[in-house]
């Protein structure tokens, strides 16, 4: 069921006024976080694995390092 939620959030961001775009943004990334968090995280760590753990760390620094490059 919640998946079907994405693509019609996605058809009615077209006729969101400018100043809310930011607000939605903040709320669609908690989610995301929460959806990585509680669901692929968990199941991570059930099998412990250098590859996981580099690969998080690996992608938080990507993250960071866009952000620092292009002043998000």
């Amino acid at each position: 069921m919640e998946a079907i939620l994405y693509p019609i959030g996605a058809s009615l961001a077209v006729f969101v006024p400018e100043g809310l775009n930011t607000i939605i943004l903040a709320i669609v990334t908690g989610d995301f976080l929460y959806i990585a968090a509680s669901d692929l995280l968990p199941d991570a760590h059930k099998k412990f694995n250098v590859k996981v753990i580099f690969a998080v760390i690996l992608g938080a620094v990507i993250v960071y390092t866009l952000e620092y490059f292009l002043k998000l």
